[in-house]
């Protein structure tokens, strides 16, 4: 339910940072971006699990993506 929530919330708030000429293309892009990542997501979780790490060496590997994003956005 949440995921599909918020793969219409993405959809639809990206359209808002678009200009309205480029505006169906930015969000197409958006949801690109967020097909790709719910593929690409659980497989990199079982080569993580499958390493040895366990489920709080996935859950720091994961960590870092969100802090990459933090640091993105304030250097912006």
């Amino acid at each position: 339910m949440f995921v599909n929530g918020g793969h219409g919330g993405i959809t639809s708030i990206a359209g808002t940072f678009y200009p309205p000429a480029i505006r169906a293309n930015g969000a197409a892009w958006a949801s690109s971006v967020a097909k790709i990542g719910a593929m690409v997501g659980p497989w990199l979780g079982g080569v993580i699990l499958d390493a040895g790490l366990g489920a709080r060496g996935a859950f720091t590997v994961f960590a870092v993506c969100p802090a990459v994003m933090v640091l993105v956005l304030w250097s912006a």
